[in-house]
């Protein structure tokens, strides 16, 4: 023992060969990091996906809220005009009638002024009474299906009775 370490004897070629890194499993290995990559793209093509969905989804939940209140806003305008267009109509209604009386009234003047001087069959020209005109609301009924509607309501006995 002079100090010098004895070298490690050698047990052959076999020792040499057990500590080399076998390629196969080292491709193994490889096949694997592929495969775990594959199914990681894979993970997020459908998270992607997902998160696409959830946007979709939070858009419409967004625009969901002022959706219902442009439709009240529109609602709220609706009963406006027609509430308009009910007053212009009874003017209307108004004019009307009195335009129709006031000629009524002319006929018969004229009437009762000529009647003894005119044979019978020109007296039932003068007779007549003039067209009358009427003014009254219509609902559009096919876009109201499964709403009851009661015509005397709406129109007067007159044109429930001719319903």
């Amino acid at each position: 023992e002079d100090g010098i370490r004895d070298q490690p004897r050698s047990r052959g070629l076999g020792d040499g060969y057990k500590r080399q890194v076998s390629t196969q499993s080292t491709w193994e290995d490889l096949k694997g990091i592929e495969s775990g990559f594959k199914e990681y793209e894979e993970k997020c093509k459908q998270v992607a996906k997902k998160c696409s969905e959830i946007e979709v989804l939070v858009n419409w939940y967004t625009n969901f809220k002022s959706s219902y209140a442009a439709i009240f806003s529109e609602l709220q305008r609706r009963i406006e005009a027609e509430t308009q267009m009910e007053t212009q109509a009874e003017k209307l209604r108004k004019i009307l009638f009195s335009k129709f009386d006031g000629e009524v009234k002319e006929r018969d003047k004229l009437n009762h002024k000529l009647k003894k001087y005119l044979p019978a069959t020109l007296h039932s020209l003068l007779t007549m009474n003039p067209i009358k005109y009427e003014i009254f609301p219509t609902k559009n009924i096919s876009s109201l299906a499964g709403i009851t509607i009661d015509n005397e309501e709406l129109f007067g006995k007159e044109a429930a009775v001719i319903a």
